[in-house]
């Protein structure tokens, strides 16, 4: 319910029962994090994860208020994101991930993500003149590390 009630805030009527994104716009990107968090019913099945493959194979589902009504969305993107399907990450069903091409990224390093982010945080500080002591904490309190000026 919480994705359709979603869906429906972000579009808008074209022509009959036919709706779009809002402001005219041809296209409208919905970013799905943790795609794996729906958790199986009884039956297996994860009611969320069904509603987002109709929407994405057949354009459209069933309107919440007039049951029986069918909305016909055009204009939508899907991009997703989810963490490996271990513990308690469900594994997203067949029908729904072959219509996203997926990509494996590893999780960076602490030394890495202090090489990306320390160093913005450096270059800020710097940049905008900080008196010393902020600049110092400023840099320690990225990941926890202490950096020498």
């Amino acid at each position: 319910m919480m994705m359709n009630r979603f869906v429906e805030a972000s579009i808008e009527k074209r022509q009959g029962r036919t709706y779009g994104p809002a402001g005219g716009a041809t296209y409208m990107n919905i970013f799905i994090d943790d795609l794996s968090v729906p958790e199986n019913n009884q039956w297996g099945d994860q009611e969320t994860s069904e509603i987002l493959r109709q929407l994405i194979e057949d354009e459209g589902f069933y309107n919440l208020d007039k049951p029986g009504e069918w909305l016909s969305i055009h204009g939508l993107q899907f991009i997703g994101a989810m963490a490996q399907p271990t513990g308690s990450k469900n594994d997203l069903p067949e029908r729904l991930k072959r219509h996203f091409a997926i990509f494996g990224v590893n999780q960076p390093t602490d030394t890495t993500l202090d090489t990306i982010f320390g160093s913005i945080v450096r270059a800020h500080f710097t940049l905008e003149n900080f008196s010393g002591e902020v600049a110092l904490a400023a840099r320690s309190y990225v990941f926890g590390i202490y950096i020498k000026m």
